[in-house]
């Protein structure tokens, strides 16, 4: 197993001690999991590929600003969590006088600095847990934001001049910059969606029945198909529906 641990502080000191210790719990867990430890002075820096990373410390300083990519008003670390990084994420701050116990991967608990041992052994399992659990996730990119998805959450897309709309569960949507087919080669599991009309592909499995020529899908959006994709949509869908 690999995990990926990013450390974002603009402390050289507290990186540098957090570098030390997670080396450490990594020397004395070897040859399992295999251990990478990214270190990052900016917030800035983690945006890249937040992605992959089975475990994220932030600077409390850095998740708390208002200045962030996520706009005035919304925290770095809340940004994170709404574009798809569900990674467990922990705030470390060695000014804070309260130190949450690490209870559940999807908080945003405060950690207070430095960090003993023990923490760290259990933030590992926190991040084998996640790592063992996790979906691989859709890169969803338009033209200000990039956002992961899980394709299972999906319910369909539709494209509209080049703009494809991603209709998510929870009542969610997302744009992508690009086109349905853009769209259709990127979705992991394909035997789950197919093309309905010219511009639009369905999540078969996110379809509750059928009209004539149309699906209702579980967010009560009614999509169309054409003549000629009936023959391959109905006992796919057919088959979903019996399982």
């Amino acid at each position: 197993m690999v995990l990926y641990v990013a450390i974002c502080n603009d402390s050289i000191a507290d990186r540098k001690q957090l570098e030390r210790q997670f080396s450490r719990e990594k020397e004395r867990r070897l040859p399992d999991p295999v251990l990478y430890i990214d270190s990052f002075g900016s917030k800035e820096a983690l945006t890249d590929t937040p992605v992959k990373y089975d475990l994220i410390l932030l600077e409390h300083s850095a998740a708390t600003d208002q200045e962030t990519l996520g706009g005035k008003e919304t925290a770095f670390a809340e940004h994170l969590r709404q574009v798809g990084i569900a990674a467990p994420l922990f705030l470390t701050s060695a000014a804070y006088d309260t130190s949450d116990s690490i209870l559940r991967s999807d908080s945003l608990l405060h950690l207070k600095l430095p960090l003993s041992n023990e923490q760290i052994k259990e933030l590992i399992n926190v991040s084998i847990d996640y790592h063992q659990h996790k979906r691989p996730l859709m890169e969803i990119r338009n033209e200000k934001i990039t956002h992961y998805i899980d394709c299972a959450d999906i319910i369909y897309a539709l494209e509209d001049h080049h703009l494809t709309k991603i209709y998510l569960t929870k009542d969610r949507s997302v744009s992508l910059l690009g086109t349905i087919e853009d769209f259709a080669r990127m979705v992991p599991e394909p035997d789950y969606f197919g093309f309905a009309g010219k511009h639009g592909v369905i999540n078969l499995k996110r379809a509750v029945s059928k009209k004539t020529n149309a699906f209702i899908m579980e967010n009560k959006d009614v999509v169309h198909f054409s003549f000629l994709q009936y023959a391959d949509l109905l006992p796919r869908w057919k088959k979903f529906k019996n399982q």
